[in-house]
């Protein structure tokens, strides 16, 4: 979950339950980290997908100010995507008086369009968050990265680089290592897929938060954790409408990763020690029976084979295939859940869903969600159910 500004959620459940509270959107301006401008937000669209390579993505509306004749041009300078960075704020009045703020994310300037319609100025902003740099810059020339763990690598790979803003890391402590001759990025590689190929190899995913910061972390078990709130047909719960999606389409019972490893052993002629190279398999398997995608019942053994030259060890193998499988269990059961808006949502949440007349029912892992900014607004959310 997104903590807001306060720190307190329990407010915000009222979102779900009354169209009627006051919001509003800014956007804060940002240089090196700085916040330089705010404008208020006329309407515009926020994107969460934990599936695409840039997590976050938003586009909005600002209308700068005019002023009689003459017109302060620094708004175009301050939008231009030279370099400068925008954080999303949405705000809420509540019942009793009361605001409160959650931060929507902060995201590179992709493009930006300057309208003026005679007496309107309107300034269309697409953004997507900082990893979308990162996919952008391919490496130039092969890439040594030492023999560390694997979260060490990530950080140390990555702040060989300049992207115009002050890098944060949140990497979780991992003990796997890359191998003995540590990694070698490829030219034409981007840095942001380089990155995600380390993360994998430790069983992690890597994106960046709403405050900017590059994360790596083991991946969540959604079957351990606590509901936030339930979307239902028999009590205010915020729903608008629900579509319930059956597919095969790029659904696995089986993930197999090969790797390359190396053995020690003494040569029978010589005495001496030799090292030879030894191809290492892994499988991840859902043996869950419960699960529409179980390999040994009617959805089969489906399976996907993938090859890494991270993975130099039986653990780093199966970390990978396990993480995953992780990512897509119930991805064959997914809702489209429409709801009144509730921005705290993360990737990753959970929630219940019971309707009824579609034969839903159950716990479902929040993929992503799309937020229209807009008085009349609701948020779309992506859910995969939890077995």
């Amino acid at each position: 979950m997104i903590l807001p500004e306060s720190g307190n959620i329990t407010p915000w459940f009222a979102l779900l339950t009354s169209a009627n509270l006051f919001v509003n959107a800014h956007v804060n301006v940002m240089r090196n980290g700085v916040v330089i401008a705010d404008y208020p937000i006329e309407s515009g669209k926020v994107t969460l997908d934990r599936t695409a390579s840039v997590r976050r993505t938003c586009s909005i509306n600002v209308t700068p100010v005019l002023s009689g004749a003459t017109v302060d041009l620094s708004w175009k300078d301050l939008f231009a995507a030279e370099g400068n960075e925008i954080r999303l704020w949405y705000e809420v009045t509540f019942a009793d008086g009361t605001t409160d703020e959650v931060n929507l994310g902060t995201y590179t300037i992709v493009k930006s369009d300057f309208q003026f319609s005679g007496t309107d100025l309107v300034v269309k902003v697409i953004g997507n968050d900082r990893s979308y740099l990162l996919s952008e810059s391919q490496a130039l020339s092969p890439v040594t990265i030492a023999q560390t763990t694997i979260d060490q690598a990530i950080t140390q790979f990555v702040s060989s680089y300049s992207f115009g803003f002050p890098m944060a890391y949140n990497v979780v402590p991992t003990t796997s290592v890359l191998p003995s001759t540590g990694g070698i990025v490829k030219p034409g590689k981007t840095i942001w897929s380089q990155v995600q190929d380390l993360a994998a190899a430790a069983g992690y995913e890597a994106f960046f938060d709403v405050q900017g910061t590059l994360v790596g972390q083991p991946l969540p078990n959604p079957s351990a954790a606590s509901k936030l709130f339930d979307v239902t047909t028999e009590s205010r719960s915020g729903l608008v409408s629900v579509t319930a999606t059956s597919t095969r389409e790029k659904v696995y019972s089986i993930f197999g990763v090969a790797g390359s490893g190396t053995v020690t052993a003494t040569s029978p002629k010589t005495g001496n020690i030799i090292h030879k190279k030894e191809v290492l398999y892994a499988s991840a398997i859902d043996t869950n029976p419960s699960s529409p995608t179980y390999a040994y019942g009617s959805f089969g053994e489906i399976g996907k084979f993938t090859r890494s030259g991270i993975a130099t060890d039986q653990a780093t193998a199966q970390a990978m295939a396990d993480g995953l499988l992780q990512q897509q269990l119930g991805k064959s059961t997914e809702l489209q859940v429409e709801i009144l808006p509730f921005p705290l949502l993360d990737c990753w949440d959970v929630v219940g869903v019971s309707i009824p007349s579609l034969g839903v029912d159950g716990t479902y892992v929040v993929d992503g969600w799309d937020l229209t900014i807009h008085y009349t607004g609701t948020m779309n959310l992506n859910v995969r159910q939890v077995f």
